[in-house]
């Protein structure tokens, strides 16, 4: 358990690292390493293995981790904890001893909505037809509320934000941050409606047009809120991560949200987030061919040119107990492709987070990168400092480290060739490369100066780690 001492320390050495917020560690020469939820770790991989990652998006025990009292903080973890961006749980969510919400008069936290309808109708967001709440995913355990509303924002900084922060968490990751209003949100009622605001008598107050792309009203109250929930993170010397959806329709909303935050969580990442994953880089959801390419430019643009302030790119590779060997088609190519695509665009502060799902859709064992055959050398590679940011040649993206090369062709249809130069460069599976090589379409490589100390497949994941 971390001591009051060691966290105050960790977190003025975090502050003192970064210009005007607490980042996560600096990992200039290694892959940086994220997780997103940790419900799903077993109780000895959530004691031991925590402090193996460098930031992680939520980290709240569950039951399954042996309850949330088990709630720790390693000092070389930079811990967030999870919020949304415009809804609040009906139920109670329960962080170490800490039971939220409480502020709702129910005796053992949470607010449901039927709490808001009774105090606060005002603060309930409504779709078009005015009596039904724009419940994002159909989530009817998460109440939308108004985001834009001054008393809702104290009342919420107060009584959910500042808990948080008082257990000794370093961030608040915020969820379902987009420039596109998908869940219909349009405006606001003075009482409870019961068949449409107006026709029952209270007074209807339109805050956005209703439609998904476009309004300007609902980008703009999203990244003001955005910055107000920053603002209150850096008053308490603390950080706020996002999780924006890029919208490569609106790359000007999307940059700014992301701006709003101190780190950028980004769901797809580049071999995207479909789960259970179809271990195939042209999946559905993954980011190929010329969307690679424009998501690539988009990111480098970030910060005067320096990409994110600190960046997560999160990929879904392949279920975990489908191990293959190496060749077209196989998870190590997927491996391959997002680290490669990772340190084409990463800085001090880039966190690479994959998970190998079980292979059944919102499984146990979904987002759970601590399986045995997701230990993929790859993916803990000291790669040394890099000489400087990557280069294009012939349509091949690459980008030299002190100990190893960065090579990725995103067409999905033309093989490219590289010439890598006379050094003798390996792949995690001990091919030599040399002089002009060739990259097939959709490949990443991660060329290593020198050879592997073992190759894949001669490593053979144990179940003990």
């Amino acid at each position: 358990m971390l001591t009051r001492y060691t966290a105050a320390l960790a977190l003025s050495l975090w502050a003192a690292s970064a210009s005007a917020q607490m980042l996560p560690p600096d990992v200039s020469e290694r892959v940086g390493r994220a997780a997103s939820f940790v419900y799903n770790y077993t109780p000895s991989q959530y004691a031991d293995k925590l402090g193996t990652r460098d930031v992680v998006w939520d980290n709240r025990p569950t039951t399954i981790q042996g309850g949330a009292h088990r709630l720790h903080f390693p000092p070389s973890t930079f811990s967030s904890a999870y919020t949304a961006v415009n809804r609040l749980p009906a139920d109670v969510i329960v962080y170490g001893k800490t039971r939220l919400m409480t502020a709702c008069g129910v005796p053992h936290g949470g607010c449901p909505l039927s709490w808001f309808r009774s105090n606060h109708p005002e603060w309930i967001i409504y779709k078009a037809d005015q009596v039904t709440p724009a419940y994002q995913f159909g989530d009817t355990t998460w109440v939308p509320l108004d985001i834009s509303n001054p008393k809702y924002r104290s009342w919420l900084f107060a009584n959910y934000y500042q808990p948080i922060l008082d257990l000794g968490y370093q961030a608040l990751s915020v969820d379902n941050v987009t420039p596109r209003n998908d869940f219909g949100e349009v405006g606001t009622c003075s009482i409870a409606p019961t068949t449409h605001c107006t026709a029952d008598g209270g007074t209807w107050t339109q805050l956005y047009s209703g439609t998904a792309r476009g309004d300007e009203a609902f980008i703009r109250n999203r990244v003001e809120w955005v910055r107000a929930i920053t603002g209150f993170a850096h008053s308490r010397n603390r950080s706020t991560i996002g999780n924006v959806t890029y919208d490569p329709v609106n790359t000007k909303a999307s940059a700014d949200l992301i701006d709003a935050f101190d780190v950028w969580f980004d769901e797809p990442g580049f071999t995207g987030d479909t789960n259970p994953s179809p271990c195939r880089l042209d999946n559905p959801t993954s980011v190929i061919d010329r969307t690679w390419v424009n998501k690539v430019n988009f990111i480098t643009t970030l910060n005067a040119g320096a990409g994110p302030k600190a960046y997560i790119t999160e990929n879904s590779i392949c279920p975990n107990g489908s191990y293959q060997h190496p060749g077209k088609g196989s998870n190590f190519e997927v491996v391959e492709f997002a680290v490669a695509s990772y340190l084409i665009i990463k800085n001090r502060h880039t966190y690479l987070f994959t998970y190998f799902d079980n292979g059944t859709t919102g499984g146990v064992g979904a987002f759970n990168d601590e399986t045995p055959t997701a230990r993929w050398p790859q993916l803990s590679l000291r790669h040394g400092a890099a000489t400087g940011k990557h280069a294009v040649t012939g349509g091949v993206y690459h980008r030299e480290f002190a100990d190893a090369l960065a090579i990725v062709n995103p067409s999905r249809s033309e093989g490219k060739t590289f010439d890598v130069g006379s050094r003798a460069y390996h792949r995690s599976d001990c091919a030599r490369y040399s002089g002009l090589v060739t990259v097939p379409p959709m490949t990443g490589m991660v060329l290593l100066k020198g050879e592997p100390t073992t190759c894949i497949p001669a490593i053979r994941f144990s179940e003990d780690g």
